[in-house]
C-alpha cells in the first residue's frame, strides 16, 4: 500500500526531480538524491535508473520531460564541451524556456562563473552554506508546485481510505458470528 501512495504522489502530482551530473559527481548526486527522496520525491538520476538495453537518450529526454525540477550540478566536468549534461540541459530548455522555478543550478566543484551556460545564469545559482544534500532537497521541496504538496497529502489521505476500504473485501467471509471456541449455553461456537 505504501508503494501505491508513493505512486500517486510522484505521478499524479508533480514531484519528479531530475539530477543532471557529470559521473565525475556521481558520489554528491547519490547524496543530493537521497535527501530529495526523503522529501517524497520520485528522483531520476541516471545510474540506478536506466535498465539495461533500449533508447537511452529517448529514456532521459522523457524523464526530463516529466519532472517538475531540475537540479544541474554545475562542475568543470559538467559544463565541458561535448559532455551528456548539456544535452540534458538542452532537453530542459526545450521544456522551459526560462529556467526560474524549475531549474536549480548547484555548484558542487569550483568552476569559472563565465563558463556556465547563460540558460544557468539566467537562473538563481544556489549559495550553500552547509551540507549541500539537506540544502538542495529544501530547495527543491520549495520549488515544487503549491498543488503538487497539498495534492500530494491529499492522495496520501484517500489512499489510505481506500486501503481501510479494501480491507472489509479481503477480511475472511462466511466466519461465524462467534468465534470459534467461544461457549454459549453448553455448545461451542453457538449463538443462542
Amino acid at each position: 500500500m505504501e508503494r501505491v501512495i508513493e505512486s500517486i504522489s510522484h505521478i499524479a502530482f508533480g514531484r519528479r526531480v531530475f539530477i543532471s551530473h557529470a559521473r565525475e559527481d556521481a558520489r554528491i548526486a547519490e547524496r543530493i538524491a537521497l535527501a530529495v527522496r526523503g522529501r517524497n520525491c520520485k528522483v531520476f538520476l541516471d545510474e540506478n535508473d536506466l535498465p539495461p538495453g533500449g533508447n537511452y537518450e529517448a529514456r532521459i529526454h522523457q524523464a526530463i520531460k516529466s519532472s517538475s525540477v531540475f537540479v544541474f550540478l554545475i562542475s568543470p566536468a559538467s559544463i565541458s564541451e561535448g559532455r551528456y549534461p548539456l544535452t540534458e540541459l538542452k532537453f530542459a530548455e526545450q521544456k522551459w524556456q526560462h529556467p526560474a522555478d524549475h531549474v536549480l543550478p548547484v555548484p558542487v566543484a569550483e568552476t569559472p562563473f563565465e563558463r556556465i551556460p547563460e540558460y544557468l545564469r539566467a537562473a538563481s545559482i544556489m549559495k550553500i552554506r552547509g551540507d549541500v544534500a539537506a540544502e538542495v532537497a529544501a530547495a527543491v521541496d520549495a520549488m515544487l508546485p503549491k498543488s503538487a504538496k497539498l495534492i500530494g497529502a491529499l492522495a496520501a489521505t484517500v489512499a489510505i481510505a481506500i486501503a481501510g476500504l479494501s480491507a472489509i473485501y479481503v477480511w475472511p467471509r462466511n466466519t461465524p458470528e462467534i468465534p470459534a471456541g467461544i461457549v454459549q449455553n453448553g455448545t461451542p461456537g453457538q449463538a443462542t
